[in-house]
């Protein structure tokens, strides 16, 4: 067995080395799970009043059919035939890292991003907003 003598410097830029390499692979995982192709599923929100669920219905109706891609280079595109003309945009997107991702000039929380959904939240007059993969 060999024994390896490292100085209490060396261990703390070690440390420091390789706390920088898990926050920029979990930077770039995220990114690159964002990546793709998002199907607009649902709002949601289980503390809706019976008034605010209707609103909530209304848009799910509305939103129907949405699809979000996000593209290398920080490029997004939303689109919905027949739609809003607010549902028929592109522009750039950037991650944060506080899970956090800006589109144009809404920011919205990231509450789940994986292989199958990508829920964002804007705030507390806000339902999530659930995308689904494709």
């Amino acid at each position: 067995m060999i024994a390896l003598k490292i100085s209490v410097k060396n261990k703390l830029l070690l440390s420091s080395i390789l706390l920088f390499v898990g926050v920029a692979n979990a930077q770039s995982t995220k990114k690159d799970l964002v990546l793709g192709k998002w199907l607009f599923y649902e709002f949601t929100d289980s503390d809706a009043t019976p008034e605010q669920q209707k609103v909530i219905d209304d848009g799910n109706k509305t939103n129907k059919g949405l699809i979000i891609t996000f593209s290398p280079g920080n490029k997004f595109k939303s689109e919905l035939k027949g739609g809003l003309k607010e549902n028929n945009v592109q522009g750039n997107f950037k991650l944060l890292k506080n899970d956090q991702i800006v589109m144009l000039k809404d920011t919205f929380k990231i509450i789940t991003l994986d292989n199958v959904y990508l829920k964002l939240y804007r705030d507390d007059s806000s339902p999530i907003a659930v995308f689904k993969r494709l």
